[in-house]
């Protein structure tokens, strides 16, 4: 989990990956790291999305109210 953080951050270190000795598994790995990765930043901007839509939706039905009680404030002023 640390490794999915730290390379979603930008921190691409795929050297230890050279340590493996057969030369497929290191091209797996490489390649499971990085679909990991947008995997991850997908379902976490996903998740950002959702929470402000649902955001939105709350203040939504009152944005009318606000608004006209915005022009009845200033309509006083003037």
């Amino acid at each position: 989990m640390l490794t999915i953080i730290d390379t979603s951050i930008g921190n691409y270190d795929f050297t230890w990956f050279d340590s493996v000795n057969d030369p497929t598994m290191q091209v797996v790995g490489k390649l499971l790291l990085v679909i990991v990765v947008i995997v991850f930043n997908l379902t976490l901007l996903n998740l950002i999305i959702a929470i402000l839509a649902n955001t939105y939706n709350m203040f939504d039905t009152s944005s009318a109210g606000l608004y006209l009680s915005k022009i009845v404030s200033t309509r006083d002023e003037l």
